[in-house]
């Protein structure tokens, strides 16, 4: 059914295509409308899917062409009158008389039965759909002037503070999965009205690092500073890191220069004369490479105290997905620069008493 729906919207399209139309009118009626309403109550949608059909919308795979329904408020009883009057003939496709189908049960059971309780229980969907879509139509211009200011757009995602996300009212948390999911996702797919209630609360406890796989190569995130929908693609960070492979040990000789993850290192003989480097003794044994479990680091300024290497990078907001990809400098395994971002935190060096004229310059950019 869904696969011949589209084959006709396609049909259209390429009829609009060579008639140089912007428009295609369909004949959907208020009976059609009432009853995908109730389709979508039993799904259990959201507002959006209480909205029904839109008198005009994209056509579905063709954004480019505006799809009419004039008829949107006239009922079946209406037109067919309309028809026997004016000695029109109306064709009657023999598929909707398959109960196998939903939409085929819901017009022969669902609704002759609710015509019982109200005879005009189609224009009473119908006023339904209304009112819905006038709010609708309300809380999306607040959403756009209140809510996407604070979101940053990407290419490759959307991303909001974790501080911002908390204070938004429940009705617009949600409208940020589905509008964001929406958009990345090409507009061809929504999140469910299940699905949004839940990544909504999972998003508000969910531990910093975690990760949610919402389809369509898309995953919801939870970083240190934000809440971000994202392709499963994006580069997992907060922040611009330069970073090497996880386990990476790389000796540092004297006279030699490693470039690697955007850094460079350089290990000389000779101090630098513009007074640049790390002035080492020339015994030291020098490696660039990753965190090890347990590790510490005694940062320059806290008296030569140590601190495990795993609560500095907390402290220091980087992602724990990268953390084992940071480059560290250790000296006799002993750590004593980090990089984060362009900077290198240094540790207290005191341990490290080189002489004046015999040592090595150590060059971190």
């Amino acid at each position: 059914e869904a696969a011949a729906r589209q084959a006709r919207y396609d049909f259209l399209a390429r009829a609009a295509a060579q008639e140089k139309s912007a428009c295609v009118a369909a004949a959907h009626h208020a009976d059609d409308q009432a009853e995908t309403i109730l389709m979508h109550i039993i799904r259990g949608s959201g507002r959006r899917g209480l909205q029904g059909m839109q008198f005009a919308a994209p056509m579905p795979g063709h954004a480019h062409i505006t799809l009419i329904r004039p008829l949107l408020e006239t009922t079946r009883g209406d037109l067919r009158r309309y028809c026997a009057a004016h000695g029109l003939d109306f064709r009657h496709d023999d598929s909707n008389d398959d109960m196998r189908y939903r939409r085929n049960f819901i017009r022969r059971q669902v609704m002759s039965r609710l015509r019982e309780l109200n005879p005009n229980a189609a224009a009473a969907f119908g006023r339904l759909a209304d009112s819905v879509g006038v709010d609708e139509d309300y809380l999306s211009s607040q959403f756009d002037a209140d809510v996407m200011p604070m979101v940053h757009v990407g290419d490759d995602g959307w991303s909001l503070s974790r501080a911002a996300y908390a204070k938004l009212h429940p009705a617009m948390q949600r409208r940020l999965f589905r509008e964001a999911f929406r958009q990345l996702g090409g507009g061809s797919s929504t999140l469910n009205h299940e699905n949004t209630l839940e990544l909504v609360h999972w998003a508000r406890t969910a531990r910093t690092g975690a990760r949610r796989d919402l389809g369509r190569s898309i995953r919801l995130r939870i970083g240190y500073e934000a809440v971000c929908i994202e392709r499963q693609s994006a580069a997992v960070t907060d922040g611009d890191y330069r970073l090497i492979d996880a386990e990476t040990t790389i000796a540092l000789t004297v006279s030699s220069c490693i470039a690697i993850g955007g850094l460079r290192i350089s290990a000389l003989s000779e101090r630098e004369a513009s007074g640049a480097g790390i002035w080492l003794p020339s015994d030291v044994t020098l490696c660039l490479r990753t965190r090890r479990t347990g590790e510490r680091f005694r940062p320059k300024g806290m008296g030569g105290r140590s601190r495990k290497i795993k609560d500095w990078m907390i402290d220091h907001k980087i992602p724990r997905p990268i953390r084992s990809q940071i480059p560290l400098v250790s000296a006799n395994e002993e750590v004593i620069a980090i990089c984060v971002g362009d900077t290198w935190h240094l540790a207290d060096l005191s341990a490290f008493k080189a002489d004046e004229d015999s040592g090595i310059c150590l060059v971190l950019d």
